[in-house]
């Protein structure tokens, strides 16, 4: 498995645990789905790459944070 691919299943993971946790998934699904075919995108920089993971893994654990205080 290349490392695209790792990255790739790194965030359906996070995913799956969010979905786990019952909370409202539309933007993180839509950013990801956004983030996958992004990587396909050849004129996409290897920074823009990086900087567009780095947003969605604040969000995911910001949002497990917020929801983990509510329990």
């Amino acid at each position: 498995m290349n490392n695209q691919l790792k990255r790739h299943l790194k965030y359906y993971q996070y995913l799956e645990f969010v979905r786990e946790k019952s909370l409202n998934l539309d933007n993180i699904q839509k950013d990801i789905f956004k983030l996958v075919l992004q990587n396909y995108d050849l004129n996409i920089s290897k920074s823009q790459i990086n900087e567009e993971i780095a947003f969605i893994n604040r969000a995911i654990n910001d949002k497990i944070r917020k929801e983990d205080y509510v329990c």
